[in-house]
């Protein structure tokens, strides 16, 4: 992916949130969230991954809890205008400045924002093993330890094959 793509990738998204969030529509946020977790997992680019999961940890606190948007809102606004200057550092730092404002809304939502980041990270660890990323890569890219993700990967799949019996399936292997 060259460098006007992403560029252009990450405005959308960082688009897309804030709109979302003057709607107040955490759903929009998630999908913006679903969408930029694709190219992370093609291009395994650290922006575009750290995008998909504060995007989407905003946009389940958003379902939760948050009512306070300006200051987000703003940091959103300075978030996109680093990007357009090719300023990844400081965009960086206001993604980090969105998790902050968001800690400080509410203190039982410090906790929860904790919970949430990192259950983004599993969940977008599992969206870039469908796209054909080895455990170790997604470990290595999201910080998380392969033992965590494939027990979250393990858990994830064993829901979505209707949860079979792990004898049947044993059986079914050996057979």
């Amino acid at each position: 992916m060259n460098h006007d793509n992403r560029k252009k990738d990450i405005l959308n998204v960082l688009r897309r949130a804030q709109k979302a969030l003057q709607q107040k529509d955490y759903r929009v946020m998630a999908e913006a969230s679903n969408h930029v977790i694709h190219d992370a997992s093609i291009y395994q680019d650290e922006d575009t991954i750290h995008t998909a999961i504060i995007i989407y940890a905003l946009s389940k606190v958003m379902q939760k809890c948050l009512e306070k948007n300006t200051t987000i809102n703003i940091t959103l606004k300075e978030s996109i205008s680093a990007v357009e200057n090719d300023n990844y550092t400081e965009y960086n730092r206001q993604l980090k400045n969105v998790a902050k404002t968001i800690q400080k809304t509410d203190d039982k939502i410090s906790a929860y924002v904790t919970e949430v980041i990192e259950k983004a990270r599993l969940k977008k660890g599992y969206k870039m093993h469908e796209h054909g990323l080895s455990t170790a890569k997604i470990s290595e890219l999201l910080g998380i330890s392969q033992w965590e993700l494939q027990n979250y990967l393990g858990k994830t799949i064993e829901k979505q094959t209707g949860k079979r019996d792990r004898l049947e399936i044993a059986r079914q292997i050996f057979s």
